[in-house]
């Protein structure tokens, strides 16, 4: 064991995930061995079928753990060398393994849109659809808060998916919101309470989402699908139909987990298409910015079967398909929905205004109210804060 350490030293390849298994076992009795090994082959199962990245997972493990604001790749195994009072692996490196192992299992089922006991929360499942395959960062916030208890924890997600929306949208460098994350995780760990949650809010995440409040109406409402991959892309027309179907029918088993939105059920369609047939383009008008083709505004989620009908067709033939979906957003599009008199579902479409032709204008305007909506969805303050 002295001699892989050192070795390591003399120029061999070893990464600080191999360094730090061999620390433990250097601190284990030999009796401890057998039982250490399972461990850590437990630990790299998850982490590999996680689909994470080891040196990823044990940086974002002593941010979560403890109160440090920023650490290299490189600098991971110096720096548990260096801490093993503080790790207590010195002591009890069996301990200190299966905490390791805890954090793996629990960030596994985050990316799974689970919490750490294997139950499917819609929260979690929201952030899974908004992070992808690569966007780990909120895993330093939700490692720090997992012993929370179930309504705090889940209070705790949506502000984290908030925050991390609105840094997505506003183009904000992602090393910012990784070093804040990392910033705020010691607060997180001390927070037991509803109030202390609610002040770990106040301090930290409301004002930084409010600093951003004027670069996220901006660029929400210039938003185009050029600028987002296709999975943040279904991502947000997904929150939008989904927040329109909660305001009118309320918080479901249909309408409060997205992946009903993000189903393979619905396409996303143009209503003024990429390639428009010669009506549709005489129809539309004259167009000053081709960019606005791939506008927010431009497009919706719809049915298989509705997208397949519409084609490229011109607005004129497409409005009086677009009530046959049952997602109130794309019904309002051409035709305000009528279900009774003030009821819920009245009230919800009530500020969605029906366009009777398409064309560049049209495409701004709907933007505009989207953006409106994209505020509420993501809880986007007004004015704007120093963090």
């Amino acid at each position: 064991l002295k001699i892989f350490e050192t070795i390591n030293d003399r120029g061999v390849g070893l990464d600080s995930m191999d360094l730090l298994k061999n620390l433990l076992f250097m601190k284990s009795d030999e009796d401890e061995f057998d039982a250490l090994k399972k461990i850590w082959k437990q630990l790299q199962d998850t982490i590999f079928a996680a689909g994470e990245k080891p040196l990823r997972f044990l940086r974002y493990f002593i941010f979560s753990r403890y109160s440090v604001e920023a650490l290299r790749e490189d600098e991971i195994y110096g720096w548990f060398a260096k801490n093993h009072k503080l790790c207590g692996y010195a002591e009890d490196s069996l301990k200190f393994a299966r905490e390791l192992l805890d954090a793996a299992k629990a960030c596994a089922q985050f990316l799974n849109g689970c919490d750490p006991s294997g139950k499917q929360r819609p929260e979690l499942q929201s952030l899974q659809f908004l992070g992808g395959s690569a966007a780990r960062q909120h895993l330093i916030l939700l490692l720090a808060g997992r012993h929370l208890p179930d309504a705090l924890f889940s209070a705790l997600v949506r502000e984290v998916e908030n925050l991390f929306f609105i840094y997505v949208a506003s183009r904000e460098n992602t090393r910012d919101f990784e070093r804040n994350f990392a910033k705020w995780a010691p607060e997180l760990r001390g927070v037991k309470k509803e109030a202390e949650l609610q002040q770990f809010f106040k301090k930290r995440i409301e004002p930084s989402k409010a600093a951003l409040s004027g670069r996220f109406d901006d660029a929400f409402k210039r938003m185009t699908s050029d600028e987002l991959q296709v999975y943040r892309l279904r991502y947000i027309l997904a929150k939008l139909n989904q927040h329109v179907e909660i305001c009118a029918y309320g918080a479901t088993e249909g309408t409060r987990w997205l992946k009903n939105y993000v189903a393979n059920e619905f396409q996303i369609e143009h209503i003024h298409p990429i390639t428009p047939c010669q009506e549709a383009t005489k129809e539309f008008g004259q167009l000053t910015d081709p960019a606005v083709i791939n506008r927010l505004g431009n497009m919706v989620l719809v049915e298989k079967p509705i997208n397949a009908s519409l084609g490229n067709k011109p607005y004129s033939k497409k409005r009086v398909v677009y009530p046959q979906s049952k997602l109130l957003l794309v019904h309002a599009i051409s035709e305000r929905p009528k279900i009774g008199v003030d009821t819920k579902v009245d009230r919800a479409v009530r500020d969605l205004i029906p366009f009777d032709e398409w064309n560049e204008a049209s495409i701004v305007s709907r933007q505009d109210k989207l953006a409106s909506i994209a505020r509420v969805i993501w809880n986007v303050p007004s004015g704007e804060q120093k963090p």
